[in-house]
């Protein structure tokens, strides 16, 4: 006999949002795994670009009798050439105050011939400030007289110099001196961006950080040793009869890292710029402004020459206060500011690479002393811990 009872082919709506909500469940449980392998990927990538920087650094070694670039080469002012503009004009940015507009281009560009960038580094003469027509874009976008072609003006130019946890950020170089070169006001100038830079040493607000350590008498940024004592750093030199400009040592050797190559820190992480991030949040204005234009401005003019001095921070206060100071004093010095200090989007710490060429992560809880000995490349410290 044929049942005449219906069968059931479908779900009921209870069941439906049964399995709605276990699905739910399982995506809410994968998504973060799913993140963290991806930033796992990124923080390895980010490694693996300071490993390069080191070998980079080594090679360039190698090749110049022990010999690696200091963070700034300061030009020679005795050259003739180097106060010229390329059609023989004399070069208004040579006039101009140093030693910012003196600095020839950095250990980024200087390294470029044993990172694969050989095409790029051509464009440079390191014997001409970087601000210089003869280091800087020429038009359309760029300066009036400008010798480089239009690619450099793309921020990415050189990915291996960016860290792929650091979100995408603007990369704009105008500037009053810029202005003067040829550069309509308030005309962006995108020039390549890097998250990694030098430390030059230690700055008089970290100084107390460390026990027993005082701020020595009459204590100068620029010309102190102990201010720019990390591996790359380099203090002014004194003037002589035959040149009495004080300059900036160009090279160093390897000899010269007495504390030792695996206890110094040669690059460390300083992520994010141009946007302004302070304890992991942006600040909607951009690192650096300039008083008087409103403009991005950054440590000798371009991210390629970048090099920082270690501050001690408070790392307390609201951005959005209008008296917000992220430079406000204390003992917190890494993951606080991006303005001057060691900086990343990883969880707890910063990516660097040391003078033998190692990339170590150094945690955000490091004390001052031990992170301290890791900047000085010849304090006779022992302690090198990064743990």
């Amino acid at each position: 006999m044929k049942s005449t009872r219906n069968e059931r082919t479908g779900f009921t709506l209870v069941e439906l949002l049964v399995v709605i909500a276990i699905i739910g469940i399982l995506v809410g449980l994968l998504l973060p795994a799913v993140q963290a392998a991806r930033e796992a990927a990124r923080r390895m990538s980010c490694g693996n670009n300071l490993k390069q920087l080191g070998l980079a650094l080594h090679n360039h070694a190698s090749t110049f009798q022990d010999q690696y670039p200091a963070w700034v080469s300061q030009v020679d002012n005795n050259d003739p050439s180097v106060k010229l503009n390329p059609n023989g004009s004399p070069s208004i940015v040579f006039n101009l105050s140093p030693p910012d507009t003196h600095r020839a281009p950095g250990p980024l560009v200087q390294l470029l011939p044993y990172m694969e960038g050989n095409a790029l580094f051509s464009y440079f003469d390191l014997k001409k400030p970087q601000l210089s027509l003869w280091n800087l874009p020429g038009q359309p976008g760029g300066v009036n007289g400008g010798l480089l072609p239009s690619t450099v003006m793309n921020t990415k130019l050189f990915p291996t110099t960016i860290c792929p946890s650091s979100p995408d950020a603007p990369c704009d170089y105008y500037h009053p001196v810029t202005a003067i070169l040829g550069v309509p006001v308030n005309t962006p100038l995108p020039l390549p961006r890097t998250d990694y830079a030098a430390i030059r040493g230690l700055h008089d607000t970290f100084i107390p950080c460390i026990p027993g350590a005082t701020v020595p008498s009459g204590y100068s940024h620029e010309n102190s040793p102990m201010a720019n004592n990390g591996m790359l750093g380099s203090h002014m030199l004194p003037g002589t009869s035959a040149s009495p400009t004080r300059n900036h040592k160009n090279l160093l050797k390897f000899s010269e890292v007495t504390d030792g190559l695996s206890q110094t820190l040669c690059f460390i992480e300083v992520a994010g710029k141009q946007l302004e991030y302070f304890r992991g949040r942006a600040t909607g204005r951009p690192a650096i402004v300039g008083s008087s234009t409103n403009t991005w401005w950054n440590a000798s003019a371009a991210d390629w020459s970048i090099s920082k001095h270690v501050r001690g921070l408070s790392g307390a206060g609201n951005p959005s206060d209008t008296n917000f100071n992220p430079q406000a004093q204390g003992c917190s010095f890494i993951n606080v500011w991006n303005g001057t200090n060691p900086y990343s989007f990883h969880s707890g710490g910063v990516q660097s690479v040391r003078g033998d060429g190692a990339v170590f992560f150094i945690s955000a809880s490091i004390s001052p002393a031990a992170f301290g000995a890791l900047v000085t490349r010849n304090g006779g410290e022992i302690e090198g811990s990064a743990n």
